[in-house]
């Protein structure tokens, strides 16, 4: 089962979509999933620190629980982004290498790209 929400940003509203195990999509624009519930406490939890990122209180951010959908190295990729602190930055051929595959650089980058979860994720 898949729940969906939105929250209101400065930047405009924020699409919400989680499972049961946790946030999957945040995304500006509406997602199109269907036969998806209104709300469930990831999607509560995530508004939340939606909320709180906004109020200038970002480390409310990494204390949502994520379900992402990829290929294990995306996933890898993913991990590895959210251990960049905030207002650094760091190469594709260093996020390959700790996600365990130095020479994926273009793959890393390619994940980047596929990120469903940016501003969680940045």
């Amino acid at each position: 089962m898949l729940y969906q929400t939105s929250v209101e940003t400065p930047l405009g509203t924020m699409w919400l979509v989680a499972s049961d195990a946790g946030l999957r999509i945040a995304s500006f624009r509406r997602p199109t999933t269907k036969n998806t519930k209104e709300s469930n406490k990831h999607l509560r939890q995530a508004v939340q620190a939606v909320e709180s990122y906004f109020a200038g209180k970002p480390a409310a951010l990494a204390k949502v629980a994520q379900d992402l959908e990829g290929t294990p190295f995306q996933k890898a990729i993913w991990r590895e982004m959210r251990t960049v602190q905030a207002g650094s930055t760091i190469s594709y051929g260093t996020l390959a290498k700790r996600a365990g595959s130095a020479s994926a650089v273009r793959a890393a980058g390619m994940a980047c790209g596929k990120n469903p979860l940016s501003l969680f994720n940045p």
